[in-house]
């Protein structure tokens, strides 16, 4: 999770900062990258000086230190000191320094603070040796989140054991929002932790010469045409990230990495050799073969070469998709679907049973006529009833008798 928001955080920046295509610098007349003392020349002196640094044994000013910063990561190294001798031998181009920081060095400096380093001629990023994220480890975890960070990319692992540490070689190419590209990973852990998921990012003492070729396409391999090409480091996290859309599944990633001796080689050689699938099945890569039929050789291969020095180093061509898949907008959590079981043919039907004729209706019986019935009989007169009689007029009361006075009673005085 962590490189997917220091890359969204850095992108923000340069899109709003400058028009990173107008991006030129100015040479100056006298100092060229890698001239510690400023005498106009690169020497081994120089190289010395940067190794004093490095070793907390000399102190020199600010402008000095842009000039002795051969890689452009904002830290001095070994690797510094290095290029300062490869310079002075004339392997390496004698670069013009600047006195002023250019447009691209004032963008880097806001970049490094994320982690990554602008390359304006390739117009890619891509991380400095220590960034932010070396102090943070690795897990699956991270990939398991590609599918809500818009990401869609491919990954090989590549474990093996080597001087009581497990190693693990880590590689990826594929969708990282707005851009494209890849990044070979180097990472190490204890054997008593080999049940743990986390990984330390590579020390300073296991870093590993690397490079890589990005194409876009198969086509753009065959044409020897590599959309852009990180040159030789050591490094634990060799990346480069370019705008632009791509099919991780499509894409091919030629790259090498040099092992220290035959012991690590082999290590290597037997990790490449067992690579699994997303199935967790062995699809390993094959060792290139001149004679050996492209049929046979498969679009997967690596070839071994015994360098001078008794270092060994790996050339690995990557183009088969069959490999881990995170992010894939049709399968996010990167599982592989079971194969639809094929159905059981249907059974056919029985032919139906020709029904049985009907049976024709027998006619219906006619009706008989109804008989004509009897004409009713002409009911009887009623009688017509007697006249009632007349009652006779009720007798007159007698008129009733009248009282007879009462008697007067005497009155007491």
């Amino acid at each position: 999770m962590k490189k997917y928001l220091s890359m969204l955080l850095a992108l923000v920046l340069v899109v709003t900062a400058v028009p990173f295509t107008a991006i030129n610098a100015s040479a100056a007349e006298t100092l060229y990258m890698g001239d510690a003392d400023g005498n106009g020349k690169v020497t081994a002196m120089d190289a010395r000086t940067v190794l004093q640094v490095v070793g907390g044994l000399k102190v020199v000013e600010p402008d000095v230190l842009a000039r002795v910063d051969m890689n452009g990561d904002g830290n001095l190294s070994a690797i510094d000191a290095r290029w300062i001798l490869q310079t002075a031998a004339g392997s390496r181009e004698l670069v013009p320094a600047t006195k002023e920081p250019t447009t691209q060095e004032q963008l880097n400096d806001i970049l490094h603070r994320f982690g990554y380093v602008y390359d304006a001629e390739q117009n890619i990023f891509y991380t400095h040796l220590n960034p932010w994220q070396r102090y943070f480890g690795f897990t699956d975890l991270y990939d398991n989140a590609a599918a809500y960070t818009m990401m869609w990319y491919m990954t090989l692992k590549i474990d093996f054991e080597y001087n009581d540490l497990l190693w693990r070689l880590q590689w990826w190419k594929g969708q990282y929002g707005v851009l494209e590209g890849a990044e070979l990973g180097v990472y190490t852990k204890k054997p008593e932790n080999v049940n743990s998921p986390f990984y330390k990012c590579a020390e300073d003492e296991h870093l590993l010469e690397m490079y890589f070729e990005y194409y876009h396409t198969a086509a753009d391999y065959n044409n020897a045409n590599p959309l852009f090409i990180r040159y030789e480091q050591e490094h634990w996290w060799l990346t480069g990230f370019k705008f632009g859309v791509c099919d991780p599944e499509k894409n091919v990633l030629k790259a090498y990495v040099i092992a220290w001796d035959e012991e690590m080689a082999d290590g290597i050689e037997e990790g490449l050799r067992n690579v699994t699938d997303k199935n967790g099945n062995k699809n390993g890569f094959v060792e290139y073969k001149s004679w050996m039929p492209s049929v046979l050789q498969g679009n997967n291969f690596y070839i071994r070469e015994e360098l001078d020095d008794g270092r060994v180093k790996f050339t690995v061509v990557w183009k088969d998709a069959g490999y881990l898949n995170y992010g894939d907008p049709e399968n996010p959590e990167g599982e592989t679907p079971d194969e639809p079981e094929t159905p059981d043919e249907p059974e056919t039907p029985d032919e139906p049973d020709v029904p049985v004729e009907p049976d024709v209706p027998v006619e219906p019986d006619v009706p008989e006529v109804p008989e004509t019935p009897d004409e009713p009989d002409v009911p009887v007169e009623p009688d017509v009833p007697e006249v009632p009689e007349t009652p006779d007029e009720p007798e007159v009361p007698a008129e009733p008798e009248t009282p007879d006075v009462p008697e007067e009673n005497g009155t007491e005085e």
